[in-house]
């Protein structure tokens, strides 16, 4: 089924799901907040230190670093000072902090041994209440990692005149959180100043009789105080109330200049909330559900823990040693400068049965769709042609084989010339026409002359061809007529996986996937990748459901995807793959029986080294415990087991380097390419909100 893996790029790309092939979700599935609820404040804690909520540093303004980067460079403990400007002109702001202060706290709770706080208010000469407070009210100003505590601090403090000026007394504010604040000195801890303020302290020139109002601290004495004791500052630069916009956008390059140079010269970062874009940018990430996470967390997982598990695979000579496989990719079978990837398009859904047919093989990896279409469209938009588009894609997706062709339509018969390209020669080998039978599969044919007079030195693969070749020739339908719409919603529910959750493009591809299938089954209702196509397309659209609030229409397409999942586990053994039947069969007991152990012990079958390992089905397989593991699919927190969590993710990792399941734990664990580690210890729940919908 199509595990769609929901938004990473923000999710960026997709979901994950299922498919008879489960991939992944870049989108985290949970129930969606209300973004008009909170201001741009609350959004900017609610997202900036939660790896899968977080925006890209561009839309940000943050070019360098994020605060993401910040949080991982921390020692294992960290102080946190919240320094906030408690004037009426920031009361959303205000409101802000209190709403996602908890989820913040929550969020860097998952990094640091111990996070503690302390809170420091602000405000101008004229408030009823005094220039500086400390709303916490502990003893000696220490921090407390009690967060109802912080919370209610939080929660006492009320918006009064901000009076004589709009501008007020942040230096102060700063100036109190170093100085008079319990700093612990214990290397071990990592400390902050977080500020959230609209205005600009006055001009250190400044001082005026009759107001009694002055500048108190210049900024570069404040600079030097917080290095002195090792404090980075970040500021937050707050929109400010309507009724004073006047003299907020006359103040806001000194509240600028003032933020940034305390923010650069203490190694901090300075998030402007005065521009629309990141405002626009915080506003989409506030709507990304907060995801759920495994109770325990996932020790560090190093490039050496992925090189251990490859350098295994090479000196046992297994299947999975990257250097033992054959890595192939397919073009759809139409003129280069004519291909798309429309899943409705014939040459489309020909390219797809002979990826779907190749997959079968021991030893053989092929690229997603989408991996290809990345890099045939730009290379080709940039007017590489012919011969050397092709040699060039082929470099681009480091493969062995690139696999093209042309298909011919006449009246009564179709014939497709194949094509290969040999990666390190750029050899191009091509093949005699052939027509389409009505007993065999075309592509499976394709595929058995490629595999015979191109891949013959590759013994891994030759090896197994007598023992495959009956099951590549095996239509993948009882008619050839109905071959082609099974093939196309097969390719529309893939590339699905590779595009962000309800966005058009994933509508549109969901859109045809079921039209294709509609069209299939009304011809052929006894075949089981259809039903598991099937169940992967209402299983795509709970999810899609469940992320607009809409729980009824989740619910009912989860009906649905457990009839379509019954209905191919009782078509299992008829006309396909043993590898899909043993998919078939895991997700059934998982899902349906809710048998996890039965799961568990048929997902690892597939993941068992043997000769007839298939790579294509491990891969999967390994995710799919992971997830168990994990917690995720509505299992029992009885099954969550770290250590082989850790372990299905690192074979991932080392087998399966290019996949959307790699990405996805990359992006989620936060690699870090240069140190060689992960930097975050939790993997999110991407599928227990719906499968929990499913009724027992």
């Amino acid at each position: 089924m199509i595990a769609r893996i929901l938004e990473m790029r923000t999710l960026a790309k997709a979901k994950l799901a299922l498919i008879c092939m489960f991939v992944i979700s870049n989108c985290v599935h949970a129930q969606q907040e209300n973004p008009n609820q909170a201001t741009s404040t609350a959004a900017a804690l609610d997202s900036i230190f939660n790896p899968q909520r977080a925006t890209e540093r561009k839309s940000m303004g943050l070019l360098q670093r994020s605060f993401l980067d910040l949080v991982e460079d921390a020692q294992p403990k960290l102080e946190i000072a919240i320094v906030v400007d408690g004037t009426d002109s920031m009361t959303a702001a205000l409101n802000g902090v209190r709403s996602a202060f908890s989820q913040m706290a929550e969020d860097l709770a998952r990094y640091k041994d111990r996070v503690s706080f302390q809170v420091v208010v602000f405000r101008d000469v004229a408030a009823a209440s005094g220039e500086i407070s400390f709303p916490l009210n502990i003893s000696n100003h220490d921090f407390t990692s009690d967060i109802t505590l912080v919370q209610k601090g939080l929660a006492s403090v009320a918006p009064e005149s901000g009076a004589p000026f709009f501008h007020e007394l942040i230096d102060l504010g700063v100036h109190e959180a170093i100085t008079k604040l319990n700093w612990s000195t214990d290397p071990d801890v990592t400390r902050w100043i977080l500020i959230f303020g609209d205005a600009p302290p006055l001009s250190e020139q400044w001082d005026d009789e009759k107001t009694k109002s002055r500048r108190r601290y210049s900024t570069q004495l404040l600079v030097t105080r917080a290095r002195e004791k090792g404090i980075r500052i970040s500021c937050v630069l707050c929109e400010s109330h309507a009724e004073v916009e006047e003299a907020y956008t006359l103040a806001l390059t000194e509240t600028r200049q003032f933020m940034s140079q305390l923010a650069n010269e203490t190694d901090g970062l300075m998030l402007d909330l005065s521009y629309d874009n990141i405002r626009d940018a915080l506003a989409k990430a506030s709507q990304k559900p907060r995801p759920e996470y495994q109770e325990t967390p996932i020790n560090t997982i190093t490039k050496e823990d992925v090189q251990r598990v490859r350098d295994d695979a090479e000196r046992n000579k297994l299947v999975f040693d990257p250097h033992r496989q054959t890595r192939l990719a397919i073009l759809p079978y139409a003129p280069l400068q004519q291909i798309s990837f429309d899943p409705d398009r014939p040459e489309v859904q020909f390219a797809t049965e002979l990826r779907y047919k190749l997959r079968q093989l021991p030893g053989v990896s092929v690229k997603s769709p989408r991996q290809v279409e990345q890099v045939l469209i730009p290379l080709r938009d940039q007017g590489v042609k012919n011969e050397d588009l092709l040699k060039a894609v082929a470099d681009r997706l480091r493969v062995d084989y690139l696999m093209w062709g042309k298909m011919e339509q006449g009246q009564q018969t179709t014939t497709i010339t194949p094509l290969v390209v040999e990666s390190g020669t750029g050899k191009i080998v091509t093949f005699p026409g052939a027509r389409i039978s009505s007993d065999q599969s075309t592509a499976g044919l394709v595929a058995s002359n490629i595999l015979k007079n191109v891949l013959a030195p590759d013994a891994t693969i030759l090896a197994k061809l007598n023992q495959q070749e009956t099951t590549l020739l095996r239509p993948v339908s009882h008619q050839t007529a109905s071959a082609m719409p099974l093939m196309g919603a097969f390719e529309a529910l893939e590339q699905c996986t590779a595009v962000v959750a309800n966005s058009p493009e994933s509508v549109e591809l969901l859109r045809k996937a079921k039209r294709q299938l509609d069209r299939f089954l009304e011809m052929e209702d006894d075949n089981a990748l259809a039903h598991y196509l099937l169940a992967n397309y209402h299983y795509n659209q709970a999810l899609a459901a469940n992320l607009q609030g809409q729980k009824d229409v989740a619910t009912e397409s989860m009906k649905e995807f457990v009839r379509a999942l019954r209905k191919a586990y009782g078509l299992r053994n008829r006309d396909i793959h043993d590898n899909l039947e043993t998919e078939i069969e895991g997700m059934y007991e998982l899902l349906v029986r809710k048998d996890v152990p039965a799961a568990i012990k048929v997902f690892q079958s597939l993941t068992e080294v043997t000769e007839d390992t298939n790579l294509h089905f491990a891969r999967r397989a390994h995710w799919m415990l992971a997830g168990i593991y994990a917690g995720d699919w509505g299992v029992s927190t009885e099954f969550s087991d770290p250590q082989q969590l850790r372990s299905h993710l690192i074979h991932i990792l080392g087998f399966f380097e290019s996949s959307p399941e790699a990405d996805f734990i990359r992006q989620s664990l936060r690699w870090d390419s240069e140190d060689g580690k992960t930097q975050f210890r939790y993997l999110p729940h991407t599928n227990q909100q719906v499968t929990n919908l499913i009724e027992t």
